[in-house]
C-alpha cells in the first residue's frame, strides 16, 4: 500500500536520528579508551558509579573503602577524563569563533 506525504513525513520523524548515534557512539569509545588510562582501583569506582548506577553505600560495601576515599577517586577520574577529552577534542572557540586563552 502507497504511503501518502502525511504518513511518509510522519515515520521519518520517528526513531533515533543516526547521526546522533554515531556520534554517541563515538564519543562513548572516547570516553573509554580515556578511561582505560586511568589505575585499576580508579576504573573500578568510575564503572561502579556511572555504568552500574551504583550508590556509595554500594560501592563501599563492594570496595571496601571508606566513602571520602572513593569519592576522591572518583573526583580525580572524572577530571582526569574531563581533561583528557577537552584536549582531544582541541581548542574550546568562543565567541566570535576565537580559541579561548
Amino acid at each position: 500500500m502507497p504511503l501518502d506525504g502525511v504518513t511518509s513525513a510522519r515515520l521519518e520523524g520517528q526513531g533515533p536520528d543516526p547521526e546522533a548515534a554515531l556520534d554517541r557512539s563515538a564519543t562513548a569509545q572516547r570516553v573509554l579508551a580515556v578511561l582505560s588510562e586511568l589505575p585499576p582501583r580508579q576504573q573500578e569506582v568510575l564503572r561502579l558509579r556511572f555504568q552500574e548506577d551504583l550508590s556509595y553505600r554500594e560501592i563501599g560495601a563492594i570496595t571496601k573503602c571508606s566513602v571520602g576515599n572513593f569519592g576522591f577517586l572518583i573526583h580525580t577520574g572524572v577530571k582526569h577524563l574531563r581533561q583528557r577529552l577537552s584536549k582531544q577534542a582541541g581548542p574550546s572557540r568562543g565567541e566570535g569563533g576565537q580559541p579561548h586563552a
